[in-house]
């Protein structure tokens, strides 16, 4: 019997001493100073956010989180693409910078750019990132406007209304339904946000000094004896015809709506010109109808304005655009405010600025005209 207790004592005693290290080492991984820092990280690390507004939404301070998924889940659907909101709201949020795209760059496809992540790879209007941004202030109600007024046709709004704070803003500050004419280009800064905030920046300065820089401009006279060889009433478009490299054209439509210089592709390729020199190029401009369009590059071409004594002489940058229906080329504000225009279209003509300081003029064609308006509805002449 005492053997047997001996027995039971010694096993008890050895189960005791090897459950010590277990225990011991349990502690360890508990106490353990920078373990537990870890675990403190780990369960105390914040959603980064993807669009940080100037106020009312939360920002994160590390540099090294890993991406956060939107606060708010439910998806948006806009009734634009996702550019065409970025290039409008971009100067009134502040929306932060995306991470890096996680594919090497070997493997995607190089004729893609996104403006948003300033990278190859994809298309802006269809960046991940920049959708999740977008949702982040349409989850606060400041894109009402940008939104599809039913779901399904359930009828029922996208956004909804927040329970996080947001600041307030002015009756005048709100977002405007969307007019659309031809937009994007290299007006008004260019394509970039930088260029955008720099353009906008200048025009400040005049209105806070009230000085603007001088500017000659001479006297502009329009009279009765101006009238071309028009018939009134009309609605034509202003349709002339310039001098292009070697060319003259015709065809040409003075439209003051359009931020860009477009050519039409078969036009150019009428035109002497170097196809070295053509500007490869990673973003849209907007159609009258809000479609996206995508130029197929930049050239730069010699362009006279009038004939050889009343001549102004350019180097115009134009957008190469496949398709322009009727028109051979849009000129649009960029050259008319090189060349000082003056557009009246009840007369159908436009004054300009010539090379020695003299006003030209320039008549349209009322025929020509009225041909291109109704050549894309199948009602002009071949």
């Amino acid at each position: 019997m005492a053997d047997a207790l001996d027995e039971a004592e010694s096993f008890i005693h050895a189960t005791e001493i090897c459950s010590v290290p277990k225990e011991s080492k349990g502690t360890e991984t508990t106490d353990h100073p920078q373990r537990k820092d870890k675990s403190d990280k780990k369960t105390s690390r914040p959603n980064g956010t993807w669009a940080i507004e100037k106020k009312g939404y939360h920002t994160t301070q590390s540099q090294g989180l890993k991406r956060g998924r939107p606060y708010d889940k439910e998806r948006f659907e806009y009734n634009t693409d996702l550019y065409t909101i970025l290039l409008d709201v971009s100067d009134r949020y502040e929306i932060d910078r995306p991470f890096p795209m996680k594919s090497p760059v070997e493997t995607r496809d190089n004729s893609l750019y996104c403006k948003f992540h300033c990278d190859v790879g994809h298309e802006t209007k269809d960046c991940k990132s920049l959708r999740r941004a977008l949702d982040g202030l349409a989850a606060k109600g400041f894109l009402k406007s940008y939104l599809s007024s039913s779901a399904g046709g359930s009828g029922k709004k996208f956004y909804k209304k927040s329970k996080s704070p947001s600041y307030r803003r002015d009756d005048n500050d709100t977002d405007p339904e969307i007019v659309a004419v031809i937009s994007g280009g290299l007006a008004a800064g260019g394509p970039t946000m930088r260029g955008q905030k720099d353009y906008a920046s200048r025009l400040g300065q005049v209105m806070l000094s009230g000085k603007a820089p001088m500017d000659h401009f001479p006297k502009v006279e329009i009279c009765e004896s101006d009238r071309g060889k028009i018939a009134t009433p009309h609605d034509d478009p202003l349709v002339i015809e310039l001098k292009v490299a070697n060319l003259k054209v015709r065809r040409i439509l003075v439209d003051t709506g359009s931020s860009s210089d477009i050519i039409s592709t078969s036009c150019l390729n009428r035109l002497e010109h170097d196809p070295k020199t053509i500007e490869k190029i990673h973003y849209p401009i907007i159609g009258f109808g809000g479609g996206i369009i995508h130029p197929q590059g930049i050239i730069t071409l010699p362009l006279r304005v009038g004939g050889r004594h009343q001549s102004k002489n350019l180097n115009v940058r134009f957008l190469i655009v496949k398709d322009l229906t009727a028109y051979n080329i849009i000129l649009g504000r960029p050259t008319l405010n090189q060349a000082k225009a003056v557009v009246v279209t009840h007369l159908m003509l436009m004054k300009y600025v010539c090379d020695k300081g003299q006003v030209g003029t320039i008549h349209g064609d009322q025929q020509l005209a009225r041909d291109c308006y109704a050549k894309p509805r199948g009602l002009g002449k071949n």
